[in-house]
């Protein structure tokens, strides 16, 4: 091979060699970048999950007791108000009040003369009526407001961990969608830096045997041995 096709070949593997360590360099550091932003998104992805948890756990309980309460037995949140209800609900001012209101009566019918005539009673009994009646509907009122009141208050929180648990499926999709999207990034870059190093290789190698083939064009007599004599 001459010194010019040596050259030639020389430096097209040299240069080969230089552009594929430079794919390859130019590669990795695009797969270290994806690896680093997956990393980083999966980190912050755990930072939220162990944020929301206490939320998520808060609900869940909540949402536990709620449904343990949704029975129609003595306490449950359906079950209807009965006597005993009626009983522990009424406020503890109710006899008295019936009493004051009952001895009041009595002493202005006394008053008029009628202490103890059918007007008297008829007045008494009416006014009986109406303070029980009075007291029946405040017990059913209390005893409805402390059921909604026990709803309330544990459904807002199961709502809580519900909405939670809602943003950490949001978030986590979210996440793997960026986290796969980084990973198939890193894949390809070190893919294409593969690729790169053959394709430089491949090229280095073809200069090279063009450069060899060139100089035995410009160079037959090394190819091979010389024409032959004629007869002798």
């Amino acid at each position: 091979m001459s010194s010019v096709a040596t050259a030639i070949a020389g430096g097209s593997i040299l240069g080969s060699l230089i552009s594929g360590n430079a794919a390859q360099s130019a590669a990795n550091t695009q797969a270290s970048a994806a690896n680093n932003s997956t990393a980083m998104q999966q980190g912050m992805f755990n930072t939220i999950q162990g944020n929301m948890q206490p939320y998520m756990g808060a609900g869940k309980a909540s949402l536990s007791d709620l449904m343990g309460l949704m029975n129609n037995g003595q306490g449950g949140l359906l079950h209807q108000f009965n006597n005993q209800d009626l009983q522990s609900n009424i406020a503890p001012n109710y006899q008295f009040q019936l009493g004051q209101g009952e001895g009041a009566l009595q002493n202005k019918f006394a008053a008029m003369g009628g202490g103890s005539g059918g007007n008297a009673e008829a007045g008494m009994n009416a006014f009986a009526q109406n303070t029980a009646a009075g007291a029946y509907q405040n017990a059913f009122n209390n005893y409805t407001a402390n059921q909604n009141n026990i709803f309330s208050r544990l459904g807002t929180i199961a709502q809580l961990g519900q909405a939670s648990g809602t943003n950490s499926a949001l978030g986590g999709s979210a996440f793997a969608s960026g986290i796969s999207n980084g990973m198939i990034g890193a894949a390809n870059a070190n893919a294409a830096g593969t690729i790169g190093t053959a394709n430089a290789i491949s090229n280095g190698i073809s200069g090279a045997s063009n450069a060899y083939l060139l100089s035995k064009l410009m160079n037959p007599a090394s190819a091979g041995g010389g024409v032959g004599g004629g007869p002798g």
